[in-house]
């Protein structure tokens, strides 16, 4: 499963670039999509089904209705939400978790771990094409299924890059600094369920 990141401070536009990305991505594949919150998602109304048997002790709870499902549970990782999409998914989107060592594309100067592959001011200036060009050059990792590039090539639209933005970022109308690879704890999960 290929897997990037999308991060950046609100109003940086990553659900924006999430959404088209997961547009063009599902033309390929099926996409999964997570996402980070400092909220406790409320999917469980008190004293309705799921929320009762959580209040009982089931560590996870699905409800399913007329072809939308969703999951709830405690302690989850981010890691181990991917690796349990891996098996179904070709490719997985993630808002957020900008200190993880999953690929990346920083948006509006946010401070982001390595390894980042683009950073732009907002979702309007990532180059979708390229961007889901690299994508599909990156490897899958054997251990959680989280992607890395395979080798490390900084661009820009005028040379090589450096590895971390300074702080504070760049202008707007600055080129998309692009990382590409070369050729050689998610708590609710919702889907939609295939009909038949």
């Amino acid at each position: 499963m290929q897997v990037l990141s999308v991060v950046g401070p609100p109003d940086s536009g990553k659900t924006t670039l999430v959404e088209r990305l997961a547009a063009r991505l599902s033309e390929r594949g099926s996409v999964a999509t997570v996402t980070h919150t400092t909220e406790t998602p409320d999917l469980d109304t008190e004293g309705k089904d799921t929320a009762r048997h959580r209040a009982a002790g089931a560590a996870t709870t699905v409800r399913i209705a007329d072809g939308e499902w969703f999951r709830t549970g405690r302690d989850r990782s981010l890691d181990e939400a991917l690796v349990d999409l891996a098996p179904d998914h070709e490719y997985a989107l993630v808002e957020g978790y900008h200190d993880s060592g999953l690929t990346k594309v920083a948006l509006g100067g946010v401070d982001a771990a390595d390894p980042v592959i683009v950073r732009a001011p907002d979702a309007d200036a990532v180059d979708l094409d390229d961007l889901v060009a690299a994508i599909e050059d990156l490897a899958p990792s054997r251990r959680s299924g989280h992607s890395s590039p395979r080798q490390s090539e900084r661009r820009t639209a005028t040379g090589p890059a450096p590895s971390r933005r300074s702080p504070g970022g760049s202008a707007a109308g600055t080129a998309p600094t692009m990382h590409r690879p070369t050729a050689s704890s998610s708590r609710c999960t919702t889907g939609s369920l295939p009909t038949e």
